[in-house]
Formats: C-alpha cells, sequence, structure tokens
C-alpha cells in the first residue's frame, strides 16, 4: 500500500462497501507528503468509473513519470536580501592609490 493505510476503512465490511460507493476518492496528500504528479495519478487510478481510469499500465506509468507542473522559482526576502548585499558589496569602489 502506498499510503500505509486502505483508502477507506469501518468496522464491518459493508460499511467500507457502502464508503467505496458514496464517498469521493481520498486524497493521499491528507496521508503522505506526495509530488503533485503522484497524487493525480493515484486519485485517477482509484476513479470510481472505469472510463476516467488509465487504459493500460503502460499510460500510469507514463504519468507518473513526467512532472505534473514545471517547477517554479520563487525569491525569498533572504534570497533578495543576499542578492542585494553581494550588490552593494560588488558596486564598492576600491581605495584609488593615488
Amino acid at each position: 500500500m502506498l499510503a500505509g493505510e486502505p483508502p477507506y476503512s469501518g468496522p464491518t465490511a459493508q460499511a467500507i462497501i457502502a464508503k467505496r460507493f458514496s464517498e469521493p476518492v481520498p486524497h493521499l496528500s491528507t496521508v503522505r507528503m506526495v509530488s503533485a504528479a503522484v497524487q493525480a495519478a493515484v486519485t485517477r487510478a482509484l476513479a470510481k468509473a472505469p472510463a476516467d481510469r488509465y487504459g493500460s499500465v503502460a499510460e500510469s506509468a507514463q504519468a507518473l513519470e513526467r512532472p505534473a507542473s514545471p517547477k517554479r522559482w520563487y525569491a525569498t526576502r533572504r534570497m533578495a536580501a543576499l542578492v542585494g548585499g553581494m550588490t552593494v558589496l560588488g558596486c564598492e569602489s576600491k581605495p584609488s592609490a593615488r
């Protein structure tokens, strides 16, 4: 099991089956830290309607291999301060030898 626990639980088999048919597919990311690509692949693999699931194992493997979205780089305050400080240090003029 990828999550370490079943997607549905209950006191009896009938309760579990009822949850499977009446509740939405639980998100894996509530149990484990996973990438968006893995979350999307697992959600689609567990879709209630067979037409919404992957058509083949190869198709599901491809979904796990490609990233869900390109990584974005966000500047933080600390990085901005570091770059600003380096700029100031780089712009300091050297003492002239007169």
